[in-house]
C-alpha cells in the first residue's frame, strides 16, 4: 500500500513538472527599497507592491512563510523543511523621470513619455554572501493634449511595472542557472586527476 502512494506521488510530482508547473524552490524576501529619484516614482509601499506583484507570478518562488514570519534561526529551519532557497531582496530605482516632447511633424498631439530602470540586488540568506542581481528598465509614451498628473503617474506606473518584470525574469533566469564552468581539476566524468 505504501509502495503504491509513494509511486502515484511521484507520478503525479513528473505530471507536473511535464505541464511546465515548478515546485517552488526559492523564497524571496523583500527587504528594502531604494530611490534614487527622490519619490518620482511613487512612495516606497507602491514600489515594494510593484515588486511583490511580480514576485508572485513565479512559480518557482514564494514570498509568504506564514503568518508570524519565522525569524534568523526559525526561519533558516523552515527553508531547509521546505527544500527552499533563501534571498533578501533589495529593489534599487536607479532612473525614474518623465519628459514631454513638441508633437511629431504632421502631428497635434504632444508626447508624454516615462522612463524607469530598476535593480535588483539579493543576498543569500542566512550567510548574507551577496547572490545575484538583476535589472531592468522601460520606457512607454503616449500622446496628449496637455498634461496631467494622473496621467504622468500612469505612464510611470506602467513603465515601473515593465522594468520590475524585466529585473525579476533576469533574477529567476540567474538562480535557476546552472552555475557556469565546472570545479577545478575535474576530468570530463567528474572524478580528480
Amino acid at each position: 500500500m505504501i509502495r503504491r502512494v509513494l509511486i502515484v506521488a511521484g507520478l503525479c510530482a513528473a505530471a507536473v513538472e511535464a505541464r511546465g508547473e515548478a515546485r517552488p524552490r526559492f523564497y524571496l524576501e523583500v527587504r528594502g527599497v531604494r530611490d534614487a529619484s527622490a519619490g518620482v516614482c511613487g512612495k516606497e509601499a507602491q514600489l515594494r507592491a510593484a515588486l511583490l506583484a511580480e514576485l508572485k507570478k513565479r512559480p518557482e518562488v514564494v514570498t509568504d512563510l506564514g503568518s508570524p514570519p519565522p525569524k534568523a534561526e526559525a526561519l533558516e529551519g523552515a527553508l531547509k523543511e521546505r527544500r527552499l532557497v533563501g534571498y533578501a531582496l533589495l529593489l534599487r530605482v536607479v532612473r525614474c523621470g518623465h519628459e514631454v516632447k513638441p508633437p511629431a511633424k504632421g502631428k497635434v498631439y504632444r508626447t508624454l513619455s516615462a522612463d524607469v530602470a530598476v535593480a535588483l540586488d539579493a543576498e543569500k540568506i542566512p550567510s548574507g554572501q551577496m547572490a545575484l542581481a538583476g535589472d531592468g528598465d522601460a520606457q512607454v509614451a503616449t500622446e496628449v493634449g496637455e498634461v496631467k498628473d494622473k496621467e504622468r503617474k500612469q505612464l510611470l506606473a506602467e513603465a515601473l511595472a515593465e522594468a520590475t518584470k524585466q529585473a525579476v525574469t533576469k533574477s529567476v533566469q540567474t538562480l535557476s542557472s546552472p552555475p557556469k564552468g565546472g570545479a577545478k581539476g575535474r576530468g570530463k566524468k567528474g572524478r580528480k586527476r
